[in-house]
């Protein structure tokens, strides 16, 4: 995602063609919903595939559009665009579409990557500019990286940050 800065090196394939997915926990019924309509396919992991950053193989993906378009009997574009709710907010999910397209059919070279990520780039340490600055470097050193999300307040996680945190942001601003 464009809003979304590494940390670490990122590694998502390996030696053997297997790729590493990171993963989240939204669960998002109208998601789901577009997915049954296009793909055929219920919701089949146990966590979600929106984890602002996704892998994926071109042979995967041709396989993907193949499979929407014999389902349909339309374009690829046309069989997506026709499986979403367009009177939801949010009908339509990239990542849960192809991470569950995927799942179904080529597990055995798919995994679970363990690395640590957040959507709260901008509650944390309140702008990308602040990574490499004390005390914040501190407080995201256990991530892969951040995503620095518009809609989420500057330092608004500040409040769940252990006291010696608040005592040098306080001495900093």
């Amino acid at each position: 995602d464009a809003d979304t800065v590494p940390l670490k090196k990122l590694r998502f394939f390996d030696a053997q063609g297997n790729i590493h997915f990171y993963v989240g926990n939204e669960h998002h019924v109208p998601y789901f919903d577009s997915i049954r309509k296009s793909i055929g396919f219920e919701k089949i992991a146990n966590c979600s595939f929106i984890a602002q950053s996704f892998p994926c193989k071109g042979e995967w993906a041709r396989s993907f559009f193949s499979h929407l378009e014999l389902k349909s009997n339309k374009n690829w574009l046309d069989a997506l665009v026709d499986s979403i709710d367009f009177n939801q907010l949010c009908g339509f999910s990239e990542y849960e579409t192809l991470g569950t397209y995927f799942l179904q059919n080529f597990s055995q070279n798919m995994l679970i990557h363990s690395g640590q990520w957040s959507r709260d780039g901008m509650g944390l340490i309140g702008s990308p500019k602040n990574i490499s600055i004390s005390p914040f470097n501190e407080i995201i050193s256990s991530f892969d990286y951040l995503s620095f999300e518009q809609w989420q307040g500057p330092f608004s996680k500040l409040k769940n940050q252990p006291n010696e945190f608040k005592k040098a942001f306080a001495a900093k601003y």
